[in-house]
């Protein structure tokens, strides 16, 4: 109705929600997540099935335009706009729609969704050529084939004239380490007393912890507490230890890491 303006308190009691809940349905044109139909979306631009945009909003893919007060007990219920839904929409990730496709998935409880996601999203990053910037912190994703969620997990890492296919991180390093012909030097080892490269000067000499094989990022590993605690690996690790056990014979940008899996619902 025109010269109407949004009410800002107050409850129609007849309707079961707050003033302001009908004014974002009737002036607004906002529905709940129960009332998006096809149409609607439709009318708003949104060339997407009504299954598909619930499943991002279950996901937390899609948030709210905003939120009012309903029923007799004040529940406080998301409304959303086609404005708003079409703009989270720009730029989707692929991923979104494969684990749509996956029934199971698609299925499942939010928290399953999102782990499935960022599982899947990590794998896509980590195969990328770009694999260097991850910091050390990052390369946590290798180590979830020990946690419950993944199944079949695979760690390929291909260069020229080689190949190492291997089950998990443990294992990959024990292949690389093979290829050493200077001696078995493993990607990480614990010493009792920490000394730096000869000639170079660092406070922590003589510091007991663990130490990477090039000696990298010791300052980092003991600022941020990680000296005396197995370091977790990442994807940058792998191809660093690689190069260095060939003696340098390929560059850091002839390897390729990839890793796969498949991700497996909480059954808890």
């Amino acid at each position: 109705m025109p010269g109407r303006t949004r009410t800002m308190a107050g409850y129609d009691w007849s309707k079961g929600k707050s003033n302001n809940a009908v004014w974002a349905e009737e002036e607004e044109g906002m529905r709940t997540k129960s009332k998006i139909t096809a149409k609607w979306l439709r009318e708003g631009g949104i060339n997407e099935k009504v299954g598909f945009v619930k499943f991002l909003i279950k996901a937390d893919r899609i948030m709210a335009t905003e939120w009012h007060h309903t029923s007799k007990y004040f529940n406080e219920t998301s409304y959303y706009s086609t404005e708003d839904i079409a703009e989270q929409l720009e730029n989707l990730s692929p991923i979104w729609r494969e684990i749509y496709a996956d029934p199971k998935l698609r299925n499942s409880s939010k928290r399953d969704i999102r782990r499935a996601f960022r599982f899947k999203n990590a794998c896509e990053r980590y195969n990328s050529s770009d694999a260097d910037i991850f910091d050390v912190r990052r390369g946590v994703v290798l180590t979830w084939p020990y946690g419950p969620i993944i199944e079949n997990f695979t760690i390929t890492i291909d260069w020229p004239g080689g190949q190492i296919i291997a089950k998990n991180i443990y294992e990959a390093e024990s292949q690389i380490r093979s290829l050493q012909t200077f001696g078995s030097y493993p990607m990480w080892s614990w010493t009792d007393s920490w000394k730096p490269p000869e000639g170079e000067y660092n406070k922590f000499y003589g510091v007991s912890g663990w130490q990477r094989f090039d000696n990298a990022y010791i300052d980092q590993l003991l600022r941020d507490g990680y000296f005396q605690w197995l370091p977790v690996t990442a994807v940058r690790d792998l191809r660093q230890y690689l190069v260095w056990s060939l003696s340098g014979a390929i560059e850091l940008s002839d390897v390729k890491v990839t890793i796969d899996g498949d991700f497996k619902l909480d059954e808890h």
